[in-house]
């Protein structure tokens, strides 16, 4: 999604109360996104690394702007642009070769989300709650489990300020 949609949505949408919006990662990166999202609650789905890199894998990269680099199949090409240095412990061998350069703009963008996802209101931890859930797999967590979590995070949240 173009970053002006997502701006002029998140412009609007933070001036109507209770509404619920899920951004994809990019949004934080731009401060007045993050401005219009701190008029509410906001919640950080803290999913790892290598999930992200299979689901994303799994139904491919073509919408994925950042990920537009010839590097060898999807899961490779995902997993080399979202980890910092490329530092990976892989799941098959031997390891693919080095990243493309132009993977350290995306590591980079990486960084700056963590930087915007620190100030979350709320933080919902897949591992966290694979492991409550004695799920082995966070990709097998539920929708339903993982909003109902949400839930639970925000209303901790609110009790923990008196709101």
């Amino acid at each position: 999604m173009p970053r002006q949609v997502v701006y002029d949505a998140l412009q609007k949408l933070s001036m109507m109360p209770r509404q619920v919006v899920a951004t994809g990662g990019g949004a934080v990166i731009r401060p007045i996104n993050w401005r219009y999202m701190q008029q509410g609650i906001t919640v950080f789905l803290d999913v790892p690394l290598d999930a992200l890199a299979r689901r994303i894998a799994a139904v491919g990269t073509d919408t994925r702007p950042l990920l537009h680099f010839d590097s060898g199949d999807a899961y490779t090409k995902v997993a080399f642009s979202i980890l910092p240095n490329g530092k990976f412990i892989f799941s098959k061998w031997p390891p693919p070769p080095p990243p493309p350069a132009g993977v350290y703009a995306t590591v980079n963008s990486l960084l700056k989300r963590s930087e915007a996802y620190a100030k979350a209101d709320a933080t919902v931890s897949l591992l966290t709650l694979a492991a409550s859930l004695q799920v082995e797999d966070v990709l097998d967590i539920t929708p339903i489990a993982i909003a109902t979590e949400v839930i639970v995070q925000i209303d901790k949240y609110l009790k923990d300020n008196n709101r």
